[in-house]
């Protein structure tokens, strides 16, 4: 059906949201403006982390998914800068807007939400998680299984801290 309704192979795809995305914007016949200036790329690209797995027993149920997310809009280009004295608030923004924002900030959550939010801290961030981060447990599961010979592995994770976050990419 996607092959012959939009020319779209799904054995290219990795999941069929990549693929109803793509077939979004062909149907649509929007046209996707190209990035020409670096500093907007760079945030953009600043901005893109993936998201944190999780898992837990939840049924919920939620009738044409996809479709839902369809009538959604979609991003075609970037306007521009906006001045800080030009950002409307962003509660009066209403959900459904024709316009939205990618807003570069800093983030500090108060110390007195810490226990609020403990169970799923805001705004993830991709950074390298050095040794001395390690719980116990993480330290002991290193020599216990023989991870990488029983040494840490440096590597760039999807972690979610409290720290304040600076230049953080957000988007809405």
């Amino acid at each position: 059906m996607c092959l012959k309704d939009d020319g779209l192979d799904p054995s290219h795809y990795v999941s069929t949201l990549e693929m109803f995305n793509d077939s979004l914007y062909k149907s649509s016949r929007a046209e996707l403006k190209l990035m020409t200036n670096m500093d907007e790329y760079l945030m953009v690209e600043n901005g893109i982390c993936g998201g944190m797995t999780m898992f837990w027993i939840l049924y919920e149920d939620m009738n044409a998914l996809y479709s839902g997310v369809m009538i959604q809009y979609m991003p075609t280009e970037i306007l521009g800068k906006v001045t800080p004295e030009k950002i409307p608030d962003i509660q009066s923004i209403a959900p459904n807007a024709e316009i939205g924002y990618t807003l570069e900030v800093d983030l500090k959550v108060p110390v007195h939400l810490h226990d609020f939010f403990a169970d799923y801290p805001l705004a993830p961030k991709k950074q390298i998680v050095p040794e001395d981060w390690l719980s116990l447990y993480n330290e002991k599961l290193v020599n216990d299984k023989e991870v990488r010979g029983g040494k840490y592995m440096f590597g760039e994770k999807l972690v979610q801290i409290f720290f304040t976050k600076k230049n953080y990419v957000v988007h809405y």
